[in-house]
């Protein structure tokens, strides 16, 4: 095992136990950890240890408890995370309702989910992962609408809440037919597809390697039904159209790596990924931009309705 600690364990400090069992398993899987306070600098400003300790390993374990959720010293770790660019991994025990805040930087991401708080077959995926045996992708759950509902829906106490809760979904269900349900869902891209883009400019006068990955939702298409198409932007305005389509996997479905090259001098990106929805064809379009020489997503990905599957305009 190496004395580099390849990932940080980020966790309520109620949660302490929990967190140390978790390293202690993957430490005993060849998975050094770092973990506060146990690798904390005495002495030293403990902000700055944190700081010290994400940006020493090139993962980030989140332990999401009801506590970790709610603790602000989590979330700190988790914006630093995010914003050097770490790979999150998350591990969600119990059930805890997800905040906005938080769900805005795990809610797209895959994660484990330990209903019991056993972390053995936790530590076992995260090991393989980790020493690249197998995909985070292979091993953790998907975004889905179901997930969003059973984690965003606020804890309802009491028997006579859960009763008034069901009269409303009933209500519901009378008012929409089934079509405007699966509209509803198919209209949320984690339903649909979404793309992940990463590229770094090599030099003013070369075209710019892209990597990316396809992401596709709930409704197990395979690739063959679905078109992407990529514009890139210049700063005089000027764009460029490529047709990806061709690259696609034509019978797999889930998720596809691609890689394709773009002119230098671009200053955004924009995919469309055209999926043909049991409730008709949809959109997926996401923006990027290069900044600092690197691909960086611009917002969340937009959702529309389209008249052709081949045509998002």
């Amino acid at each position: 095992m190496s004395d580099a600690p390849a990932a940080f364990i980020s966790h309520a400090s109620k949660d302490a136990t929990l967190a140390q069992r978790l390293s202690a398993s993957l430490e005993s899987r060849g998975v050094r950890c770092w973990i506060a306070p146990r690798d904390v600098n005495p002495g030293q400003p403990y902000a700055e240890e944190i700081v010290r300790g994400v940006a020493g390993c090139a993962s980030f374990i989140l332990i999401a408890t009801a506590e970790a959720i709610a603790s602000r010293n989590v979330m700190n770790e988790l914006e630093q995370a995010h914003r050097t660019n770490r790979a999150i991994y998350t591990v969600m025990v119990g059930q805890p309702k997800l905040t906005g805040e938080i769900s805005y930087y795990i809610a797209r991401l895959h994660w484990l989910e330990s209903k019991d708080g056993g972390l053995e077959e936790s530590a076992e995926r995260l090991s393989e992962v980790l020493h690249g045996v197998r995909r985070w992708e292979a091993v953790a759950a998907p975004p889905s609408f179901g997930r969003r509902l059973r984690y965003a829906m606020p804890a309802f106490a009491g028997a006579m809440m859960a009763i008034l809760v069901s009269l409303v979904l009933l209500a519901i269900l009378a008012l929409y037919a089934f079509h405007r349900v699966k509209h509803a869902i198919a209209t949320d891209y984690t339903s649909l597809g979404w793309t992940k883009l990463h590229a770094t400019e090599t030099a003013a006068d070369a075209s710019v390697a892209v990597n990316g990955h396809i992401f596709l939702g709930d409704a197990g298409l395979p690739f063959s039904k679905i078109r992407l198409n990529v514009l890139g932007e210049n700063r005089a305005g000027k764009t460029e159209a490529l047709d990806l389509t061709p690259m696609l996997p034509k019978d797999t479905t889930g998720d596809a790596a691609i890689s394709f090259g773009v002119p230098s001098g671009l200053e955004k990106l924009h995919t469309f990924l055209m999926i043909p929805a049991s409730a008709g064809p949809f959109c997926v379009e996401q923006a990027f931009r290069f900044e600092t020489g690197t691909l960086h997503e611009s917002g969340q990905p937009q959702v529309k309705a389209i008249a052709q599957p081949d045509r998002c305009k």
